[in-house]
């Protein structure tokens, strides 16, 4: 569109452009504004012909820029800065580092030339270029590799095996096939060897593990920053040893010093891996080492000269102390490039970018350029004053450039200038004086408006592009709904299981059995007393794993053969059938209901939507749209919306809030806290600021004078929307005209308040908010009699939490929290022991004397919680020492380090909620997993605790917390006595039951298809050689078992052998005995078992008028014969050599046939005569 061009037609920037061609740097640039940066830089970099490096004060800055600059180039970069690692942590999350590698290798391959950075990165040694290059490995298509000597290399380039890749820096080999997920790739590679030559590359999804787009070449590079070489390792050693022989001091250092010599000199590199960072490369490299001949641009120079001033103490007060200790010595740690350095390295190439003339400045300049750039306002400020400005602009002799978000965007614009008395036309190349030039930008990218005088140019935009400066999401790959959030029941040894037929049991394992020279797979389970079940492979959708909230300490082993199991299902069939009743009544009873059909969205909902400051995630639109659709129809409105903490729940309540008001109605917004109510009511004030909306809150935080004033405006109307606690529901509140109630949270309400909530909600609309995600599974159960919409994908634009596990240190936590206090912060402390924990708040308070310290547990009253919430969110509390109660907490944007003693005692499920308090605003957070230091973990903390570290390393077990939130949530919807049902049935029986019992309550018919016994003479198995991971075997079964057409098995054959290599006999065999029963089944077929030469098909009621139609075809004359008695069945004799399969499926294919087409009468007539 040539916007950049237009910046040369500027003298003062003409000049500055030569003089940064001729190197005559430093100088400074003055006069531009902030929406003209992107465009500004992006110029500049262009026109001086080399690459450039940005430099913005924070990271939010930085990504704001990122999503700015990406309109006009695809070339640009954020290299973030990392944590220094100085403390023996045993896992951290790597997604800064694998960053910053991924930037600097586009670098080398020439496809960045824009680099956006902190000053903290600047700073920070990192990988040199001849490192990085020889530790980068290319696979191509066709090569010759050692497949032994690459998945070396890989993991001395800093990845881990493992049996699933799931993130960044992992790798998998299962016979000829790697999988491998490079930090510098978006997506993994599936690698099929042949021999020793790459055969085929191709991207696959790591939800559903399927290869999904083939590619010629990947590229792997080193998933650490700090790669230890073995040169590296042996001076480490020595290092150690010197500073363990020097050590007088505390036990536990010393103990960690011997620790890390020990483990340097057997060839692992030290956790604690920045204390020696001098060791590990020759050439201390920095990100302006990768690009020699560039142009840095320094925005706001005074407040990146603070950062660097800040993070130069920082480090510098953080190594001190470790040198205190005789944990290192500064010649070992030279982590980063001095502050004196870094600006003489600046000095030459810099151009500073500064609003206005300031006294001072970080360098001497050469000289000072004034580029004069005016920020324009958007369409959404108003639709007047923008076509306004257009004519003005016009009659100043300007040329005009509006830029809109689609060709549908662009006629309604064009109508409307053309409405205004303004001139407009496609944009062709050219600009004109007297009309406005309309372009289409792509509104996935960020685009501002600015003016420039001097070039007599301005760029205007629309709704969609500008909106201050809306960051827009890269959109993730698509998968289907039933991907994001399914059954992840991976079974482990040890684990309780649910069979339909024979209920609760402990999974022992895979055992393939050999019988008369034919394999098979049983899993076994082990019942209460020493009962024993082998459960074919092949039958294994009859098994789930046990799934309830309550998990072992609730369920006990069935015992086989009593009627204890029949009763536990009885009941909760009996329960879930009460369930679908009362359900399908209330939907009824609402769907005769009159209520307010609200109008189709107006210009001024779309101006208020368009000001939200985030991109909107694929569910958030989804649910606002679902939301409004209910809204527009007469009947009232009763939806749930659920997801996970910080899914941007409020934002699409906020929407139908807006909604209600613009059409003259009420909103009633009621939640479960005094200090929850207080901050809603603070993000609507904020939110419709700017917007004839009257917001109030109803609390104890007004005075009784105030709470008699709301009531008053609530009655006549004064006021549009009202927040407030369970006081919004006592019989003095009245409304004139409630449009829409917002309930946040509704289970957190006692039985009194829900029962006056029900009675206030008739006629109206009701939104009902919940954290607690809901299982997909549940929800298409109640599909139909309950309105749920679920928000499944977290916001893309927060920088991730830097997270670690460590065993509990002292001196480590110590140092987290002053870190945080430094920089103004707030800090939890989750201690989830109440009779301690006022010790522990003790215990810190003698660490941190100047700190504020507050306690909050489970056992405080509402009041008291609400008082030490109000102190975190108001600053006036510095720590926080609390148990998991803050799970269900509020959002405190300042709380950006939290640290969790005895996380190996907690589920992932809950590590995941707690975690997501912080990191909730644009400033890098921190979170501190710890277990217990020295004592010996049981096997189940030891395996929680592995899950833990790779829940931080690679984000692998998100899966297992959701699937665990989900089940509260589904708890929490289907209320107390159905969860005491789920917990005696396991979760996934019971919502089968549940969705039968609401089938047959709206009177669907689904007919009830008994299990069917596949004995036949065939190997039917999967080998530990094809598929070497006994989970990962467990999980194909499990969908060889669901099968049931010949498309999905199509599928499945796909899915295998693009994950495993070509199928062996004995699998292709599975899943056809897999079909095989499953037609039986639907045939009525008890069992199909093979005995010699002989194949019987078993049935309780033979249809024996078919069987004998079938003895008639001619292609199975003389080969069937039929038995009554007490097992009725027909059989079929095989022919010598015959494959006992392949004929079982024909004899049922033509049986079918029979069932289909009905039964010839003359055959009838034949048979009877015979």
């Amino acid at each position: 569109m040539d916007i950049l061009k237009r910046f040369g037609e500027d003298a003062e920037y003409a000049a500055l452009a030569g003089a940064v061609q001729k190197g005559s740097l430093p100088v400074l640039v003055n006069g531009l504004c902030e929406a003209a940066r992107c465009a500004f830089c992006c110029a500049l970099a262009s026109d001086a012909g080399r690459p450039a490096v940005v430099v913005v004060p924070d990271e939010k800055e930085a990504y704001r820029l990122y999503n700015g600059v990406a309109a006009y180039t695809d070339r640009a970069a954020v290299f973030p800065a990392r944590d220094f690692v100085f403390d023996a942590v045993s896992a951290r999350s790597r997604d800064f580092e694998q960053a910053r590698l991924g930037v600097l290798t586009r670098i080398l391959s020439g496809t960045c030339d824009l680099v956006i950075t902190v000053p903290d990165a600047l700073m920070q040694y990192t990988m040199p270029r001849s490192v990085l290059e020889s530790g980068t490995v290319r696979l191509a298509r066709g090569e010759r590799v050692d497949v032994a000597a690459l998945t070396a290399r890989l993991a001395a380039m800093g990845y881990t095996r493992c049996e699933l890749v799931e993130g960044a820096g992992q790798f998998s080999l299962r016979g000829g096939i790697l999988d491998v997920f490079s930090p510098g790739s978006a997506y993994p590679c599936r690698v099929d060897f042949f021999g020793d030559e790459i055969d085929l590359l191709g991207y696959f999804d790591t939800v559903s593990q399927r290869r999904y787009e083939n590619t010629t070449e990947y590229l792997c590079i080193p998933a650490d920053e700090v790669l230890f070489s073995a040169s590296a390792l042996e001076k480490t050693a020595q290092a150690a040893a010197g500073l363990a022989s020097r050590f007088q001091g505390d036990a536990k250092v010393l103990e960690s010093l011997r620790t890390e010599c020990a483990q340097a000199a057997d060839g692992i590199p030290p956790a604690a891996q920045d204390k020696y960072f001098s060791l590990v490369y020759d050439e201390k490299a920095t990100l302006l080492s990768y690009l020699d001949d560039c142009v840095v641009l320094l925005f706001e120079t005074s407040r990146i000269a603070e950062r660097i001033r800040a993070f130069s103490w920082q480090t510098h007060e953080t190594l001190e102390l470790l040198v205190e200790q005789g944990r290192t010595t500064y010649a070992l740690a030279g982590v980063m490039q001095e502050s004196d350095a870094l600006l003489a390295a600046l000095a030459g190439r810099s151009v500073a970018v500064d609003m206005f003339m300031q006294a001072g400045g970080m360098f001497s300049y050469r000289a000072q350029f004034t580029v004069q750039a005016n920020p324009t306002s958007p369409l959404t400020e108003n639709t007047a004053l923008f076509l306004d400005d257009a004519k003005d602009y016009l009659a100043a002799g300007r040329r005009v450039m509006l830029c809109v978000s689609s060709p549908r965007a662009m006629t309604a614009m064009e109508e409307k200038l053309r409405g205004a008395g303004v001139v407009a036309y496609p944009y062709d190349g050219t600009l004109r004086a007297d009309a406005v030039a309309l372009a289409v930008n792509d509104g996935s990218r960020s685009l501002n408006g600015f003016e420039l005088p001097r070039a007599g140019f301005v760029l205007m935009t629309d709704a969609e592009i500008g909106a201050g400066g809306k960051q827009k999401r890269v959109r993730a790959a698509k998968m289907k709904k039933s991907e994001r959030i399914s059954s992840y029941a991976d079974l482990s040894v040890g684990d309780l299981v649910v069979h339909a037929n024979h209920g609760i049991g402990r999974y022992v394992g895979l055992q393939t059995v050999t019988t008369e020279g034919v394999s098979r797979d049983y899993i076994k389970l082990q019942y209460a007393g020493s009962d024993c079940l082998y459960v074919p492979c092949n039958q294994l959708d009859l098994v789930s794993k046990y799934i309830g909230s309550g998990g072992e300490s609730v369920a006990k082993l069935s015992k086989m053969g009593s009627s204890e199991w029949q009763r536990a299902k009885a009941k909760a069939k009996s329960s879930a059938q009460g369930v679908a009743k009362e359900l399908i009544a209330l939907y009824a009873a609402r769907q005769r209901m009159q209520g307010h059909a609200f109008p189709p969205d107006d210009e001024l909902q779309e101006e208020f939507e368009a000001q939200f400051e985030y991109a909107e995630t694929d569910g958030q639109l989804e649910a606002v749209a679902e939301i409004k659709r209910d809204m527009e129809r007469a009947v009232p409105m009763d939806r749930l919306l659920c997801g996970d903490v910080g899914f941007g729940k409020t934002e699409v309540a906020l929407r139908a809030a807006f909604k209600c008001v613009s059409d003259g109605m009420q909103v009633a917004v009621l939640v479960p806290t005094t200090i929850l109510a207080w901050q809603h009511y603070q993000t609507m004030l904020s939110r419709f600021r700017g917007f004839p909306v009257k917001v109030d809150m109803l609390s104890r935080f007004r005075t009784a004078g105030q709470q008699r004033e709301i009531l008053k405006d609530l009655k006549c109307g004064k006021i549009d929307i009202v927040v407030g606690t369970h006081r919004l529901l006592q019989k003095d509140v009245g409304f004139k005209n409630l449009g829409l109630m917002i309930v946040d949270e509704e289970q957190r309400f006692g039985v009194t308040h829900k029962e006056r909530l029900k009675q206030l909600a008739v006629g109206i609309d009701c939104l009902t908010l919940t954290a607690t995600p809901i299982p997909r599974t549940l929800n298409m159960a109640l599909s139909g009699i309950r309105d749920m919409s679920v928000l499944e994908e977290a916001p893309q634009d927060r920088v991730p939490v830097q997270t670690y596990v460590a065993e509990y240190d002292d001196v480590l936590l110590r140092e987290a929290v002053r870190r945080e206090l430094r920089r103004g912060g707030q800090v939890f402390y989750l201690h989830n022991y109440i009779d301690t924990v006022y010790a522990k708040a003790a215990s810190i308070g003698r660490d941190f004397p100047d700190a504020s310290i507050a306690v909050a547990h489970g056992k405080m009253s509402k009041e008291e919680l609400s008082e030490v919430w109000q102190g975190m969110v108001n600053g006036e509390v510095d720590i926080l020492v609390c148990t998991t109660i803050i799970e269900t907490g509020i959002d405190v944007p300042n709380a950006n380090t939290l640290i969790i003693e005895d996380a190996d005692r907690m589920g992932l499920s809950q590590l995941h909620q707690i975690r997501g308090r912080v990191g909730r605003s644009s400033r890098k957070a921190y979170a501190y997993f710890t277990y217990r230091r020295g004592g010996l973990l049981s096997e189940i903390a030891s395996k929680r605790l592995q899950a833990v570290r790779e829940f931080t390393e690679f984000g692998s077990g998100f899966k297992i917390a959701m699937r665990d939130l989900e089940l509260r949530g589904a708890g929490n919807l289907l209320g107390a006595e159905q969860s005491g049902c789920m917990e005696a049935v396991g979760y996934d029986l019971y919502i089968k039951i549940l969705e039968d019992a609401v089938n047959a309550e709206k009177g669907i018919y689904v007919p009830s298809v008994r299990d069917c016994l596949i004995d036949i003479n065939v190997n039917a198995y999967i080998a530990d050689a094809y598929i070497p991971s006994s989970q990962q075997r467990i999980d194909v079964y499990r969908k060889i078992a669901h099968l049931e057409s010949a498309d999905e098995r199509d599928d499945l054959l796909d899915e295998l052998s693009d994950r495993y290599g070509e199928l062996p006999a004995p699998v292709s065999n599975l899943v056809d005995i897999s079909l095989l029963r499953n037609a039986a089944s639907l045939l009525g077929f008890a069992s199909v078992e093979q005995k010699g030469a002989l194949l019987s098909f078993f049935s309780d009621a033979p249809d024996m008028e078919r069987i004998a139609a079938l003895a008639m075809l001619p292609e199975l004359r003389g080969r069937i014969t039929a038995s009554g008695g007490k097992r009725s069945h027909f059989s079929y004799r095989l022919e010598k050599g015959e494959n006992s399969l392949t004929a079982a499926r024909r004899v049922l294919e033509l049986y079918t046939k029979l069932s289909q087409k009905g039964i010839d009468k003359s055959e009838e007539l034949r048979y009877n005569n015979l």
